[in-house]
C-alpha cells in the first residue's frame, strides 16, 4: 500500500472517530427545585414556591404537582394561563412580597395554580 493511501485512510478514521466520539461537555441536569432560591422557583416551570413557616425565609421550593402547577411559572404566568387548564383556578396570593421589590405587606402565599377542589376559598 502507498504512503499517500495510508495517510488518507489514517485521516479517515481519525475524521470519523472525532465525530463519533462523545461530546466532552455532558449535558448537566438541571438544580433540584429544593435547591432553587426563591426567585428562580417562582420562574420554573418545573417548580413550586410554597409558604412554609418552617423553611428558611419562610418559603419552599419543591417539585411542581400536576395537572395545574406543572407548566405554570408563579413568578411571570397570568391568571388565564392558569385557568386555561381543565380543573385549575388562580389563587393570587396575599401579601406576598418578591424579595427583590419592597413591600409594606409581606410573608404571605404567592400567587399559585391549583385544582378547583383543592382551592382556598376566595376572600372578598
Amino acid at each position: 500500500m502507498s504512503p499517500w493511501k495510508i495517510a488518507t485512510f489514517s485521516f479517515s478514521i481519525l475524521l470519523a472517530c472525532g465525530t463519533a466520539a462523545p461530546s466532552s461537555r455532558a449535558q448537566e441536569a438541571p438544580p433540584a427545585c429544593s435547591e432553587l432560591g426563591e426567585l428562580q422557583c417562582m420562574e420554573s416551570a418545573d417548580c413550586t414556591l410554597l409558604l412554609d413557616d418552617e423553611a428558611e425565609g419562610g418559603y419552599r421550593c419543591r417539585e411542581a404537582v400536576p395537572p395545574c402547577e406543572t407548566g405554570f411559572k408563579q413568578g411571570s404566568d397570568s391568571a388565564e394561563a392558569c385557568t386555561a387548564k381543565a380543573g385549575c383556578v388562580f389563587q393570587p396570593g396575599r401579601c406576598y412580597c418578591r424579595p427583590d421589590v419592597v413591600c409594606i405587606c409581606g410573608g404571605g402565599p404567592p400567587p399559585s395554580c391549583v385544582a378547583a377542589e383543592t382551592a382556598e376559598p376566595s376572600q372578598g
